[in-house]
C-alpha cells in the first residue's frame, strides 16, 4: 500500500472498561504518560466487536530504552497476540497488521523504564491517490529554534535545540467526488475540529516516516477538474520527540 493513510479514529475511546493507568494513553496529550513500574498491563474492554488493521504510537522510549509493548487482543474467547512494537528511536510508530475482529486490547510493556504517551489502535483512512512531486516529506521539514551560548569577547560555549517542530502540506489531486463526500468527510470533519491523527505518506515505501500529528486551517476540497475530478490541500503540523540538552557550559 503506497498511497497515504490517516488512522484517526482510536477505537480504544469506546471501552467499557478501562484499567485506571491506561487513561493516560487516550487523552491525546503527549505530556501525560503510562509509565508501567506497578503494572506492566493495562486492557481494554468492552468493545463492539470491530476490526483492527493498524496500530500507532508517539510520545515514547521504545528506542532508545529497548522496551517493547506486546499488543493483544480480545476474540471472544481468548485474548490473542497482534503484534509486537519495537522500535529504533523514539519517534512515532505507526504499524499495518492482520486484520482481527476484537472486543478487547491488552498493552503489556516489556523492558525496563517504558512510558508511552499515545495508543491508537484502529482503522485508517487509505486515500484514493498517491502523491510525489511538490510534497516535502516530514523527516526533512524540520524547524528548529536554537539558543546559543557565548561569551562577551566571542567565544562560543555552546548551543542547544530549545524547540523542535516540523510541518508540511500534502495536496491531493484528481479525487472521485463520491470519496471525497463520503470516505473524506469524516476525516475531514475530525481534521477541522482539532482532532488529532496519525499519518503515513509512502506506507509501505517509507514506514518510518509516519508521524503523529494534527491540522492547521480547515480542510476544503476544491472541484478543480478534470471533468468532475476534485483535490485537497491540507497541512500537517508533527509531533516531534525531543529532549533538551544541556548547554556544553553547563556539563
Amino acid at each position: 500500500m503506497n498511497e497515504p493513510i490517516a488512522p484517526y479514529e482510536n477505537i480504544l475511546s469506546r471501552a467499557v472498561t478501562i484499567s485506571e493507568p491506561a487513561e493516560a494513553l487516550l487523552d491525546d496529550d503527549t505530556t501525560t504518560r503510562w509509565t508501567p513500574e506497578d503494572l506492566d498491563s493495562v486492557s481494554f474492554e468492552g468493545l463492539a466487536s470491530t476490526q483492527v488493521t493498524h496500530i500507532g504510537v508517539s510520545g515514547h522510549n521504545l528506542g532508545s530504552s529497548g522496551g517493547e509493548l506486546l499488543i493483544e487482543g480480545y476474540d471472544g474467547s481468548a485474548w490473542v497476540a497482534i503484534d509486537t512494537i519495537t522500535a529504533d528511536n523514539d519517534q512515532s510508530v505507526l504499524r499495518e497488521v492482520v486484520p482481527s475482529a476484537v472486543s478487547g486490547i491488552r498493552v503489556t510493556a516489556i523492558g525496563e523504564g517504558i512510558r508511552v504517551s499515545i495508543l491508537y489502535v484502529g482503522q485508517a483512512l487509505e486515500f484514493e491517490r498517491k502523491f510525489y512531486q511538490g510534497h516535502t516529506p516530514i523527516r526533512f521539514s524540520e524547524e528548529n529554534t536554537l539558543l546559543v551560548k557565548s561569551q562577551g569577547g566571542g567565544q562560543f560555549l555552546g548551543n542547544r535545540v530549545d524547540r523542535r517542530s516540523a510541518s508540511t502540506t500534502v495536496s491531493i489531486k484528481n479525487l472521485l467526488p463520491y470519496f471525497v463526500r463520503i470516505k473524506l468527510e469524516p476525516f475531514r470533519q475530525h481534521y477541522n475540529n482539532g482532532g488529532r491523527f496519525f499519518f503515513s505518506w509512502r506506507p509501505d515505501k517509507y514506514p518510518d516516516e509516519a508521524v503523529f500529528a494534527y491540522g492547521s486551517g480547515a480542510m476544503k476540497p476544491t472541484n478543480d477538474g478534470p471533468a468532475a475530478y476534485m483535490s485537497v490541500d491540507f497541512q500537517i503540523v508533527a509531533y516531534i520527540q525531543t529532549e533538551k540538552t544541556l548547554f556544553l557550559g553547563d556539563i
